[in-house]
């Protein structure tokens, strides 16, 4: 009888086909699994995307501010944003970067803090609404603008409203409602009225209307290149404050917003009051007083 000789080769080749198809055995129970939980995955995933347990409403927006009591415009505004992502999962990607793109672009937002995403289907929204700062005299109507010099998206009026100070004079070039005003005067002016209400005296001189100038030829000789329009107040009491220009450059040819509120407290003295008929004028260093004096 004959005996069948196997060489090292053939042993060899036995191996690498015992490898192989041990790999291939493995390998494919492994991507069976793999894409038993991919499936499985999808089916949870979609079925999270459809489910209307985790779709938003507009009810389930909770801000930062309640919508009881607020104005009707502001009110209105806010109920339009919510409805950006109504319907929506709150799984859905890019769901959190529409709404903030939304909030941004909204002329009633003036900045934007937080979105963060509450389970099952809710979403937590933090911002800081625009307020009036003054109405803009324009054309006949007041217009609310808001201490940027955005014009709040509100009907003009032919009358003062709010107790809100008026911006009268050399102002131009308004913008469409919801866009920023751009006027150097303007812009000047809601500075001014800024920086009072911030100041010790915001108490003692409520600012009622604020004129914007072109410079007097006393003004170009006083400041030189200084071209800045000129703003003027008239406070609730009946007095006039010359303020002159409002130094937001820090410009060393005029006095910062700093030394004049220091020029009035010193003219108020022990909490005074402005008199009606009064003229301030604190251009310079040099305080001068006419058609009145101050109350104690």
């Amino acid at each position: 009888m004959s005996k069948s000789k196997t060489t090292w080769k053939d042993n060899q080749f036995i191996a690498v086909l015992r490898l192989g198809l041990s790999f291939i055995r493995h390998t494919g129970i492994m991507f069976c699994l793999l894409g038993l939980s991919a499936w499985g995955i999808y089916y949870v995933w979609n079925d999270a995307l459809q489910n209307e347990a985790y779709q938003i409403k507009p009810a389930h927006l909770a801000e930062n501010q309640s919508l009881d009591g607020m104005d009707k415009d502001i009110a209105e505004e806010l109920a339009r944003l919510n409805r950006v992502i109504a319907g929506r999962s709150i799984f859905e990607p890019g769901l959190l970067r529409d709404l903030r793109q939304a909030y941004d672009a909204s002329p009633w937002i003036m900045q934007t803090y937080a979105f963060r995403k509450e389970l099952p289907g809710a979403i937590q929204v933090e911002y800081k609404l625009r307020e009036p700062a003054a109405l803009a005299y324009y054309s006949g109507y007041y217009h609310q603008v808001d201490s940027e010099g955005m014009v709040l998206p509100r009907k003009g009026v032919n009358k003062p409203q709010d107790n809100l100070p008026v911006i009268s004079g050399n102002i131009s070039d308004m913008p469409a409602k919801g866009k920023k005003w751009q006027n150097e005067g303007l812009l000047d002016a809601l500075g001014v009225i800024a920086t009072i209400k911030r100041s010790t005296i915001s108490d003692q001189i409520q600012i009622r209307q604020a004129v914007v100038r072109r410079g007097s030829f006393f003004d170009r000789q006083l400041h030189r290149q200084n071209t800045r329009p000129r703003i003027e107040l008239y406070t609730t009491a009946g007095a006039l404050i010359k303020w002159g220009t409002f130094n937001r450059d820090h410009n060393q040819e005029d006095l910062l917003s700093d030394e004049k509120i220091a020029m009035l407290e010193r003219v108020l003295g022990q909490t005074g009051e402005l008199q009606n008929g009064l003229t301030l004028d604190i251009r310079t260093r040099s305080i001068s007083c006419s058609g009145g004096s101050v109350m104690r």
